[in-house]
Order: structure tokens, then sequence, then C-alpha cells
């Protein structure tokens, strides 16, 4: 059997794409999206997610591995330091990251929180910022927050997309993809976690 280093990817791209961003907006409903099932539980209650979600997507031209991150945020509870950690091994391990915020607010401190974690542990990985919940916001709005959240950190491009009208994650996948580096397919085309 021939090694991964061994093997040709021409073509093929792959890798962990670690989904990140507060409570709340919306990282497992993008999962469970993707991967076409229920597979990480979606709920208004924060800190529904509590450990690294693996959701594994095989195309004909890539194999995503989305890791689903409990959502980020500033209290100091040792379920919630347990829970940064998480999210911050996440952030170390993954070839691109895509920062989940919900438009319709202004950034707030944990916005910023979460901009220091990805700018402190990603080093210079792919970021995707993802303008999600479009559809609860007027396009005045959307553009100023996103001038906003753009301000917190250097984002290699910024998409809008609305998880529950299906708006924009379609041309997310296909820019995920595109970005993604070459490589192999780490798990069988039928796993999905």
């Amino acid at each position: 059997m021939a090694s991964i280093e061994a093997m040709d990817f021409e073509g093929f791209k792959s890798g962990y794409v670690a989904l990140v961003g507060k409570p709340n907006v919306g990282k497992s409903t993008l999962l469970n999206h993707y991967i076409g099932q229920k597979i990480a539980a979606v709920s208004f209650r924060p800190q529904t997610t509590r450990r690294r979600q693996i959701g594994i997507l095989t195309t004909e031209q890539a194999q995503v591995i989305f890791v689903d991150t409990p959502g980020i945020h500033s209290e100091s509870f040792k379920l919630s330091e347990f829970i940064n950690e998480e999210a911050q091994y996440a952030l170390m391990d993954a070839e691109m990251i895509l920062f989940i915020v919900d438009v319709s607010q202004f950034p707030d401190k944990e916005d910023k929180i979460i901009a220091a974690e990805v700018k402190a542990r990603a080093g210079d990985v792919t970021r995707l910022l993802v303008l999600n919940k479009i559809d609860l916001a007027d396009s005045a709005t959307i553009e100023s927050h996103e001038a906003a959240y753009q301000k917190l950190l250097d984002f290699d491009d910024s998409i809008r997309i609305s998880g529950i009208t299906q708006y924009g994650r379609d041309a997310l996948l296909d820019r995920i993809i595109e970005l993604l580096p070459e490589g192999p397919k780490y798990f069988p085309e039928d796993q999905i976690t």
C-alpha cells in the first residue's frame, strides 16, 4: 500500500476547515447542511456544542473535513474554559478557518476575543469571514456590520449566507474547495463523521 506522501493528489483538494464564532451564529446548522444530515446539535441555547465535532464531505474534486467548534466566549466558568480549549485546538490543526458571524449584530467583545484567538493560534491559515443571517438585516446594516467585522482580522474573502433560506451556501462551499490545498482523501468516501 502506498503512503500518503507517495500518492498523486494532482487536482484533488482536501483539508480541515474549522468553524469558529460565538455561540448561536449558525456553525452547527452549516455543518449539518453540508454533511446532509444532523450530526451536530442545533439549539437556541448557548453551549449546545461542547466538543469539537467532525463532519466529512467528500466530492469528486475534494474532501472537506469540517471541524465544528464550541462557540468561543469570554465567560470564566470551568465549562467555558474547557469549551474554549476545544476551539483553540481546532484552530491550530486547520488549513482554513471560517469565522462565522451573525451579520445582523454589530461585532462585540466576544467577536474581538475570537479574532484575537484566530490571529494568535492560526498563523497564515486561509481565513474566510462568513456573514450569516443576512435574512435578518437590511442591506445598509449588512454593509455597515461587514465593514466592522473586516477590521477585526485580515480575511482572505467574505461571503454572505443565510443558514435558514440557504442563500449563499453553495457559493461558500465552492470558495472553500477553491482555496483548499491539494491533498489526499484522509477518510473513506462514505464516512461522514
